[in-house]
């Protein structure tokens, strides 16, 4: 844990007969430990077996710093950003970038531009430090 992200690591790999697609997806998996999912279950700390991919994307739906997945041989790396200190490490330019991007998801330079109505060099300045912060990705 730190101040901008919770990572969890899953000890184990992916079901058997489960691709890395269906994971990502969150369809329903098996149990690694039954045992103490129903301990979790019967103290209503979960709700149902198998939905948490589902419910951490659904969480995040709204927000453009999305949680990431990583599957590997022998674990699972499940990293989930902290959406409260996104938006206080921001100066008001790059706010109003966010907010942008948050509600259109993919912009060039010149769409976020004029959405904005600042400057080609104000939209670089904002558009690279959110990159640089990792609150938005380049593509």
């Amino acid at each position: 844990m730190s101040n901008d992200k919770i990572e969890i690591i899953l000890p184990g790999n992916l079901s058997s007969g489960m691709s890395e697609d269906e994971y990502m997806r969150g369809y329903t998996s098996t149990l690694t430990n039954p045992i103490i999912a129903n301990i979790f279950y019967q103290l209503r700390i979960i709700e149902k077996f198998g939905i948490g991919i589902k419910k951490i994307k659904y969480e995040y739906r709204e927000n453009i710093v999305k949680p990431s997945f990583e599957t590997h041989k022998n674990s699972i790396r499940i990293t989930l950003p902290i959406i409260k200190t996104v938006l206080s490490n921001l100066v008001n330019r790059e706010v109003k970038v966010f907010e942008i991007l948050k509600k259109y998801e993919k912009l060039s330079r010149k769409e976020i531009k004029y959405l904005s109505g600042y400057s080609k060099s104000k939209v670089i300045r904002s558009v690279n430090s959110l990159i640089e912060k990792s609150i938005a990705e380049q593509v």
